[in-house]
Order: C-alpha cells, then sequence, then structure tokens
C-alpha cells in the first residue's frame, strides 16, 4: 500500500487490493484461477470493490477487460480502458459471451495438449 503503480506494471495474477479490514489491515485477493462473489447489504462497499479489482485488471498488461454492464452505469466509467464493452443489448452479450467460450474452450485444449491444469503469468 502507497506505492506507486505505473500504468501497465500489474499483472492479473498479483494481488488485488480492496481495503482495510476493521483492524487495518490490508485486504487482498489473488483473482487468477478464483471465482469472486462479492455480497452486502445497500452501502457496504460492494460497487466500490468492483471498481478496484476492474481497476486492477485495467493496469494489467496481461488482462483483456471485457465488461457486461446492462445498466451502463456500474461499468461504463471503465468503458474507454476495455477491450470489449457490452450494454444492454442482450444479443451483444450473448455473441460476446460466445466468443469468451470459445477463447477458454483453445486455452483448454492448449492445456490438455501439454498435460497441464493451469495457465501461469509465464504464458503471457
Amino acid at each position: 500500500m502507497g506505492e506507486m503503480v505505473v500504468l501497465g506494471s500489474m499483472s492479473i495474477f498479483d494481488r488485488v487490493f480492496l481495503g482495510l479490514d476493521e483492524a487495518g489491515e490490508p485486504v487482498n485477493v489473488v483473482l487468477a484461477e478464483r471465482n469472486l462473489l462479492v455480497g452486502g447489504e445497500p452501502g457496504a462497499g460492494k460497487s466500490v470493490a468492483l471498481n478496484l479489482i476492474v481497476a486492477h485488471a485495467a493496469l494489467s498488461l496481461d488482462c483483456r477487460l471485457v465488461l457486461v454492464d446492462g445498466k451502463r452505469v456500474e461499468l461504463g466509467v471503465w468503458k474507454q480502458c476495455a477491450d470489449v464493452f457490452v450494454g444492454p443489448s442482450i444479443d451483444e452479450a450473448i455473441r460476446v459471451l460466445k466468443q469468451l467460450q470459445t477463447e477458454m474452450d483453445d486455452r483448454y485444449e492448449q492445456l490438455l495438449a501439454t498435460g497441464r491444469r493451469k495457465i501461469t503469468p509465464e504464458d503471457g
């Protein structure tokens, strides 16, 4: 915390800083190979957490940022940073998600062909 971040110097494999806990200790999460569910009551900071994660991804050279925001106001501020931004169009969302599924299937085939289970930072 407190160190300067150079644009594009981060990796999606790096820990994402989300803030401080009740004891003042840093809260970081690793996103690679993880699913993340953010929940809480109104005003608890869910949108702040989401925006911190998107900011981290936007600064990571090894991440292609695909954002889907049906309301366009939650992630719309990141539209210029995104490789793909989908608003309220269900047809566009389905098209983009199908493209992502194809990309995932291709990566899984590469991993299977090389006897591996995970993509690592060294894969680029």
